[in-house]
């Protein structure tokens, strides 16, 4: 490795500042449902509450990209973790729907400009010799708050009130924007093109590697989120407690298997690392379409968890590269906005296919496991991958 390649404390600082920060918005998860039926009888305005957090991330990603090109990333983070902080404070006050709204509403677009200037933080850091290393350290990071963070949450709404976790969540990007100031060296994200992220994805190589996110997020949520829920009790007789930890072994097993991933990126490649753990990801979909028994469940689920995790770090890599004469926090914005799609229409849309044909919830693997496949296959076509990754 070479002396000047990026070391453990390289990486530590950034991803401290995306631990505290993603541990605050994982807290908002258990308290959602109960405030959207305290602050809205209607069932619309309360599904237009829950997800109004995914609607502002999606939309801010790629102009909290552009913001960390031209304004800087230090900068950037600090504008999310403001953000995050006014809309935490906001949320904490009982003052009704609307500003609820407007709090779920300022902590998504500054989660998205927050983590999207984080992200490029992390790959301006490693440089091309260690993409896949970077983007494991940021996934294990985002990875690790996310899991406790809503068990943290509704301790804290069952000790006080549902609004405890927004004052925490407050408190916490605060102390994030801390860290963040004493973090040197965060400059601008290199800007080498002054076109839109979206025309980026007129380039063969880079709408692949995009659209390889996106299957990857889609069959993460569309199984940990629609699938296995669904079909754990009806077909195996498992409580909601069964399937918290079902999808909490998955996790951890990803969560452990990560630095081998960035490790096989950087080495071996962003290309047949993506390929063959989308292979896996098939293959763990197929077997929780195939095989009705509670083995084929446990493995099936962790198998998932490990192959989608590492196809994100990989597809990154391979987008960043592709994109290598834009600026990097414009490749990153579209890199998030792609995966957010994703994660927005898995547990929705494979639920729903299968519904609407008429077929039982366990189909819906078959139907994601044809997206995984059929993206893999655009990606083969999409010939100038390899060269962008060479």
């Amino acid at each position: 490795m070479p002396s000047d390649a990026p070391s453990f404390k390289d990486f530590l600082p950034i991803s401290i500042a995306v631990f505290v920060a993603m541990l605050g918005l994982g807290m908002l998860v258990p308290v959602l449902p109960a405030l959207a039926a305290r602050s809205s009888s209607s069932a619309l305005a309360a599904g237009a509450l829950l997800s109004g957090f995914g609607v502002a991330r999606l939309i801010s990603n790629v102009p909290a990209g552009l913001l960390a090109d031209s304004a800087g990333i230090r900068a950037t983070m600090g504008v999310g973790l403001v953000l995050i902080a006014f809309g935490a404070f906001l949320g904490a006050r009982e003052a009704g729907y609307a500003p609820l709204v407007a709090s779920i509403l300022l902590q998504g677009a500054g989660g998205a400009v927050f983590v999207t200037a984080a992200l490029t933080a992390f790959v301006d850091r490693a440089g091309p010799a260690r993409r896949g290393t970077a983007m494991a350290w940021y996934q294990g990071a985002l990875l690790l708050a996310i899991s406790i963070g809503p068990c943290f949450g509704g301790l804290l709404a069952e000790r006080y009130d549902a609004r405890a976790p927004f004052v925490c969540q407050g408190v916490l990007a605060l102390l994030t924007l801390g860290i963040v100031l004493r973090v040197r060296g965060e400059g601008t994200a290199p800007k080498r093109q002054n076109g839109p992220s979206l025309g980026l994805l007129g380039r063969p190589a880079l709408f692949a590697a995009c659209f390889m996110g996106l299957a990857g997020f889609f069959a993460r949520t569309a199984a940990a989120w629609g699938l296995v829920p669904v079909v754990a009790p009806t077909l195996h007789g498992m409580t909601p407690s069964d399937v918290g930890l079902l999808i909490g072994v998955g996790t951890a097993a990803n969560f452990i298997a990560l630095p081998l991933v960035g490790r096989a990126t950087d080495r071996w490649g962003a290309r047949p690392t993506l390929l063959v753990t989308a292979a896996l990801t098939v293959a763990a979909l197929v077997l929780l379409a195939a095989v009705p028994q509670a083995w084929a469940l446990w493995l099936g689920t962790a198998l998932v968890m490990v192959g989608t995790g590492a196809m994100l770090p990989a597809a990154g890599s391979l987008a960043l590269a592709a994109g290598a004469d834009a600026g990097t926090g414009a490749v990153t914005g579209l890199v998030r906005a792609t995966g957010d799609l994703g994660m927005a229409l898995g547990p929705i849309a494979a639920t729903g296919l299968a519904a609407a044909a008429g077929l039982p919830a366990v189909d819906g693997f078959w139907i994601t496991a044809a997206l995984v496949a059929g993206a893999s296959g655009l990606f083969l076509a999409a010939g100038g991958a390899r060269r962008a990754a060479a």
